[in-house]
């Protein structure tokens, strides 16, 4: 299994990982990538204690989560490069950390949020894969994804490289959300 996870009910904050690569050590990925989180909580109290109806501070919330995605993708890669059975390993990862009315997200890969409202589920994340990449650019159509061959191939991953782009999104949140 080369999933790992990360909870601090204390803090809110939730992230999940599911480790690429097979043989080549996906599981030790997922884990630095859960392990970075916990480094970073600290960062996540200062941010979610400030109001966040402020677009200010709502952007440096989103600053905070995707350098934690990318001091995640530079340990991750610096390990593959140092290590031989390391080579090649990458994680997909999803943080959310909740506070001040609401939650942000940030999002590499292929591991889905949803958001539960009443008894409507909304997914919130978009795929980082070739087949999504493809029916974005108009070359794949929706209905051709379930046979394409390429389908679970990551465009984006952690650790491919030494930095990664990090979808990140702020959730007003209701109620029972």
């Amino acid at each position: 299994n080369e999933d790992s996870y990360y909870v601090d009910e204390e803090m809110a904050i939730y992230a999940v990982a599911d480790g690429v690569g097979g043989g080549r050590a996906g599981d030790v990925a997922s884990r630095v990538f859960c392990d970075v989180v916990r480094e970073h909580r600290e960062s996540f109290r200062t941010v979610l204690s400030q109001p966040l109806q402020s677009t200010e501070n709502r952007n440096h919330a989103m600053v905070v989560m995707s350098k934690l995605f990318n001091v995640a993708s530079e340990r991750i890669f610096r390990l593959s490069e140092g290590d031989a059975k390391y080579r090649g390993m990458s994680t997909t990862g999803l943080v959310m950390a909740m506070g001040g009315g609401g939650a942000m997200l940030g999002h590499v890969g292929d591991s889905r949020a949803y958001l539960i409202e009443k008894d409507e589920a909304r997914r919130l994340t978009v795929d980082h894969t070739l087949a999504q990449e493809l029916i974005q650019q108009g070359l794949l159509a929706e209905d051709e994804y379930e046979t394409f061959q390429y389908r679970n191939v990551l465009a984006r991953a952690i650790g491919q490289f030494p930095s990664v782009r990090v979808d990140t999104l702020w959730l007003d949140l209701s109620f029972g959300d």
